[in-house]
């Protein structure tokens, strides 16, 4: 048993050690750059798709525009402060409008410092999925189904973020807990 609990306590040591912290800015480039803070990738879904479990990616300030960001490792994603730095789905949701979900969640992702707006929903967290969502704005947002704001099957935990603002014809407009 104390052997088990050493190895287990060495794994995840020694992944937090060898974790990445990627930067994402308006400035940068998914082609040419490497996703260091002196050569910043300019979309947060490169970062994700080149990130590994473990790892944090650091978002400047502006506005970016993302399609839909599936998450399926464990990872960070931290903003400048939900004032700062936005991130919307690639088509401004009118009322009554389509547009794609801009974060499914399918493993234990942590969130913070963001708004995430106009999404369809904003955020998705599935059944295998676990969000932690700490100082963000869920705005704008809508969905013909219940939930516009974020829709949870798995597990959700925010600290200091509104949810406000977001529309659907159904019920739970801004948070839909399906479990």
């Amino acid at each position: 048993m104390k052997k088990q609990i050493l190895t287990l306590l060495f794994i995840t040591v020694a992944s937090s050690l060898f974790a990445t912290i990627y930067h994402v800015e308006i400035t940068g480039s998914d082609a040419l750059n490497q996703g260091s803070k002196e050569k910043p990738w300019a979309s947060i879904a490169h970062a994700v798709a080149e990130s590994a479990a473990g790892d944090t990616i650091l978002v400047g300030v502006g506005t970016f525009t993302e399609h839909s960001l599936e998450i399926p490792k464990n990872i960070i994603i931290r903003g400048r402060g939900a004032e700062y730095t936005i991130i919307q789905a690639g088509e401004t949701m009118p009322t009554g409008g389509s547009g794609n979900v801009l974060f499914t969640i399918q493993a234990e992702v942590q969130i913070s410092g963001l708004t995430i707006r106009h999404g369809s929903p904003g955020i998705r967290v599935v059944s295998s999925g676990d969000l932690y969502l700490t100082d963000c704005n869920v705005t704008e947002c809508y969905s013909e189904t219940p939930g516009a704001g974020i829709n949870v099957a798995g597990n959700l935990r925010m600290e200091r973020s509104c949810v406000a603002y977001n529309e659907s014809p159904s019920f739970g407009a801004g948070i839909y807990a399906s479990r």
